[in-house]
C-alpha cells in the first residue's frame, strides 16, 4: 500500500488496484476500485470547458464503441444531461428540465381517409390504422402494436362508426391484448339510425414483452350497415410505454 499525509490525517491510500480518498474502507464489492468518503457532503467535480462536456463512460473495451457502452455527459453549452446505452444516446434532460427519450417505444396510426363500409355482423372485425404518423422503436405493423420490453403501456383508441342501426341489439368495440380485453359497449336505440357515434378507450395496460395490441369491432345483430370513418382526426390509435 501507498499512503499519503497532509496535516494532521491520512488523506490518499493506494491498495493494490484500489485508491481510497478519506477513508480506509473501499466501497461496495463491484464498485471498491475508486471510493471518495467524507463525515459530511461529499462529491467528486469534473470540470469542463463552458463549451464543452463532462462525462463518465462505462467501458468494457479498449477501443470502439466498447470504450463508452453505457455513458453519462454534461453538455455545458446546451445545459443538458445525456445518457447512453449502448453506446448510443437515450434519454437527455435538457435546461428546462424538459426529458426526452427518443427511442422510447410510441405509436400513432390512423385510418387516412380510407374507411370500412358495411361491417360485418355477429362476426369479429380486426379495425385496420393503414397509415403511422410516426412509430418510435418500429413496435406498429398491419394494425398491431407489439410490446417490445414488459411495462405499462398507455393505450388510446378513438373510432367514428357511421350509419348506427337502432336495431342492432349492441355494439362492442374491443382493445384486445396478450393478458387482458378492454371493452366498450353500448346499446344503440335511439329511437332512429344514428348518423355517427364515437367510443373512445384509453387505458393504461399490463403487458409482457411480444404480447400484442390491436382492435376489433362487434355487432351483435341488426344490419350489416354501419361503417368506421377514415377521417384521421376521428379514427386513430395511438401508444407509449409509461413504465
Amino acid at each position: 500500500s501507498m499512503i499519503f499525509y497532509a496535516g494532521a490525517g491520512e488523506r490518499l491510500r493506494i491498495t493494490g488496484s484500489k485508491v481510497m480518498i478519506g477513508t480506509t474502507n473501499e466501497g461496495a464489492v463491484g464498485a471498491e476500485q475508486f471510493t471518495v468518503a467524507g463525515s459530511g457532503n461529499t462529491g467528486i467535480t469534473i470540470r469542463a470547458g463552458t463549451s464543452s462536456s463532462s462525462a463518465i463512460y462505462m467501458s468494457d473495451a479498449t477501443s470502439g464503441a466498447g470504450e463508452y457502452a453505457g455513458y453519462i455527459s454534461y453538455s455545458h453549452s446546451a445545459n443538458a444531461m445525456n445518457f447512453g446505452t449502448s453506446g448510443t444516446q437515450k434519454m437527455t434532460i435538457g435546461a428546462t428540465g424538459a426529458i426526452t427519450a427518443p427511442t422510447q417505444p410510441a405509436f400513432a396510426a390512423h385510418k387516412n381517409g380510407t374507411s370500412q363500409d358495411n361491417l360485418a355482423v355477429a362476426s369479429d372485425v380486426a379495425i385496420t390504422f393503414g397509415t403511422e404518423d410516426y412509430d418510435q422503436g418500429g413496435n406498429f405493423a398491419s394494425s398491431t402494436f407489439t410490446a417490445p420490453v414488459t411495462g405499462k403501456y398507455q393505450l388510446n383508441v378513438s373510432l367514428r362508426l357511421d350509419a348506427i342501426d337502432s336495431a342492432a341489439s349492441y355494439y362492442l368495440i374491443i382493445l384486445n391484448t396478450s393478458n387482458r380485453s378492454y371493452r366498450y359497449i353500448f346499446d344503440p336505440d335511439f329511437g332512429q339510425d344514428n348518423a355517427y357515434w364515437s367510443p373512445i378507450i384509453s387505458v393504461l395496460a399490463d403487458m409482457d414483452a411480444s404480447d400484442t395490441a390491436s382492435v376489433i369491432y362487434y355487432q351483435g345483430s341488426g344490419a350489416a350497415q354501419t361503417d368506421i370513418s377514415g377521417i384521421a382526426s376521428y379514427t386513430y390509435f395511438t401508444g407509449f410505454l409509461a413504465c
